[in-house]
């Protein structure tokens, strides 16, 4: 039964019918009394129609309405083979009993059409009935009686399904051979003469839309393949099997080639005769280049690899395969073609005081208790043994299940031998620094027993010979003594009192480094101007200008920096002896990393440059004692005293310029220093 009408051609008359039955129809309709001639007209005409054809008779007034105007009066024995509907059931009934809308609309209208134009009128329909949805093309054709009303509608349907989907199927299969990235040609089955080339080959053959084909061979296309076999040989075996496959060259618009992958199908028609050949051609150069950036990419892995001494296993935990790089395969001594590819494969390559240990990992790792990781010894074929590192990670599925443990190893062979080393060394060395602490003991023992005589046997003589010299002088007082023998007496007074300021100065050099240093926050200033005070006899009718800078608060032993400090005025007021207006300065001049560096600067005799590595030696003058007293000590003191702080000193200078000594401590940490009047200050202390 009838369920979709959809018209998609125009009208035509009945001089233009294409169908055997419309041919019929318009002779019956010029020579025959429809209404006397009915059953002639029946088992004569219709019964030997091959197309569906059905008569329906017409109201009087030729006008339809939706009372059944239209009414079924016949339908041939093709209605029922086409639609599967008996006769009788729809015979006698009207025609909006029988088709039901949206389609019943179209229906009437178009029979009202025909009926008015007085022609036949046709359409296209897709109908669904019990044997299946069929497509056919409908005309209906009005007959009129001698008194001019339509008595009757002679209605043909031709089903035109299978042609349909032929075309179909030829447009979808033209759709595909036009839209694929491969070029297919289809070439006679004996001549190999192209036939049909898509656009995509006709591009790459340099050929125009429709350019003729019938001059083109396949073996003017394709040159061949790879292995040197000759096009017309792969036509002969693909006549012969049914179909060849393999590489060839494909000939380009620019007589170049490129490389293609060939299928070759011979069609062959029922009978079993060769039809054509189909041919496809898949271009390879994209595929080789990746190919060849693959290749590249593992040769860059693989030497990298070796460089780094580093590898990588894969155990598929579903398949139970262990695979690793050719790098780890060469690390155990076999060749990669070689070696097994089952898990069992460790066990004979991990050293067997690793053996238990690596295992267990292994299946704590697979269990997801923690990732794999662990340095194990392998012993290789040759009996060698090396050190690796492995790591490794589960991956599971979607249900949570192991699938893969994936990881790396790396080559610690030289590692290891590097600690090992170490560990030898770090023994040798803590055995060197507990001789080397005896022997420390040992001298500040004996350094301790030479400070004590020092500090007794050394000072009793001199104490004697300047008591002997006072005794002398006495004794004779009432004599009178040349001027030569009291310089002589003075002499050996003078002599005794510099060797124990000497005795001294070394004592204290002795002590710095024995001394337990106090930290605390320290003021430069107010401990320079004790240390000026201390000097008022020695400086006094001097005219010598002070300057302190503001100086922020440093961290040190208060005891020590100002023997620092008590060097280096020395020092300064010393130098500055022969000026008439002497200047002492104390600054700071930036910082060195986390420490500040400080200055004690004069205007003196200065020194060259060449010697002030020499200036902070023990005993190193670089004036004769009849210039400038001293011992020689005083600036090693303060060399030694900073060192101790863990700072430098160094000195600059110009010979007749003045001097200034440097020198770097740590700044007092949240500690605010005493407020002071001004940023700068000149005054006398």
């Amino acid at each position: 039964m009838p369920r979709d009408l959809v018209e998609t051609s125009s009208e035509v008359t009945p001089d233009s019918a294409k169908f055997d039955a419309k041919h019929v129809i318009a002779e019956l309709r010029d020579t025959l009394n429809i209404s006397q001639t009915s059953e002639l007209f029946v088992s004569v005409v219709f019964r030997y129609v091959k197309d569906v054809v059905f008569l329906l008779r017409v109201g009087r007034g030729g006008v339809h309405d939706r009372n059944g105007v239209y009414s079924f009066a016949w339908v041939n024995p093709a209605f029922t083979e086409s639609t599967g509907i008996p006769a009788a059931a729809v015979i006698g009934k009207s025609v909006n009993e029988v088709i039901p809308e949206p389609s019943l609309s179209l229906v009437l209208g178009k029979y009202q059409r025909a009926i008015e134009e007085r022609r036949t009128v046709r359409w296209d329909e897709v109908s669904t009935y019990p044997t299946g949805t069929r497509r056919g093309e409908v005309s209906v054709t009005p007959i009129f009686d001698a008194t001019g009303h339509c008595a009757h509608l002679i209605g043909t349907v031709r089903d035109v399904s299978d042609q349909w989907e032929a075309s179909q199927l030829r447009s979808r299969l033209s759709a595909i051979l036009e839209a694929t990235t491969d070029l297919v040609a289809f070439v006679d089955g004996e001549t190999g003469s192209l036939q049909y080339l898509n656009k995509l080959g006709r591009r790459q053959l340099g050929l125009s839309e429709h350019q003729d084909l019938t001059s083109l061979a396949l073996t003017d296309i394709l040159s061949g393949s790879e292995s040197g076999r000759q096009c017309s040989d792969l036509l002969d075996e693909a006549r012969r099997v049914g179909e060849w496959t393999g590489t060839g060259q494909l000939v380009t618009r620019d007589h170049g080639s490129l490389p293609v992958l060939v299928l070759l199908l011979a069609h062959r028609t029922p009978s079993g005769e060769l039809d054509f050949i189909s041919v496809s051609c898949r271009d390879l150069t994209g595929q080789r280049k990746i190919e060849a950036e693959l290749r590249a990419s593992r040769d860059r892995l693989q030497h990298a690899q070796a460089i780094s001494h580093s590898g990588y296993l894969d155990w598929d935990l579903q398949t139970n395969e262990l695979r690793c790089s050719d790098e780890v395969y060469r690390w155990y001594g076999v060749e990669p073609e070689e070696a097994p590819t089952t898990p069992e494969f460790i066990a004979t390559v991990v050293h067997p005081d690793d053996l238990e240990t690596t295992q267990n990992e292994l299946e704590r790792a697979i269990r997801g208790e923690k990732p794999y990781d662990l340095d194990h010894r392998i012993r290789r074929k040759d009996g060698s043994v090396i050190w690796v590192h492995a790591q490794a990670e589960l991956s599971r599925d979607s249900t949570g299940a192991p699938i893969r443990l994936l990881g790396t190893m790396v080559d610690i062979t030289e590692r290891k031998r590097a600690e090992q080393a170490l560990a030898r060394l770090n023994a040798e060395l803590e055995q060197r620094v507990a001789e080397r602490t005896r022997e420390l003991a040992a001298a500040n023992k004996e350094l301790t027993a030479f400070s004590y005589s020092v500090s007794h046997d050394l000072r009793a003589p001199l104490r004697h010979a300047g008591g002997y010299v006072d005794l002398l002088r006495r004794e004779l007082s009432g004599q009178q003594l040349s001027a030569k023998a009291v310089r002589y007496l003075d002499n050996i007074k003078a002599s005794a009192h510099d060797m124990g300021v000497l005795i001294d100065d070394l004592l204290a050099f002795s002590r710095i480094n024995n001394v337990k240093l106090e930290l605390l926050p320290c003021d430069l200033v107010r401990i320079t101007r004790s240390v000026i005070r201390e000097q008022a006899t020695s400086i006094e009718g001097r005219n010598i200008e002070w300057t302190f800078a503001d100086l922020p608060l440093v961290t040190a032993d208060p005891n020590l920096l100002k023997l620092v400090l008590m060097n280096l005025i020395d020092n300064a007021i010393k130098f500055t002896r022969r000026r008439e207006k002497a200047h002492i300065e104390l600054g700071t001049s930036g910082a060195e990393g986390e420490r500040l560096v400080f200055f004690v600067r004069d205007n003196g005799v200065g020194f060259e440059m060449e010697y002030r590595e020499q200036m902070f030696e023990v005993f190193h003058r670089l004036h004769r004692v009849d210039e400038f007293e001293g011992t020689g000590i005083g600036l090693a003191n303060v060399q030694r005293i900073i060192a101790r702080h863990g700072g430098r000193v160094w000195a600059e200078g110009r010979l007749d310029e003045g001097a200034t000594i440097f020198f770097t401590l740590e700044a007092a940490k949240r500690v605010e220093p005493p407020p002071r009047h001004s940023s700068e200050a000149k005054e006398s202390p």
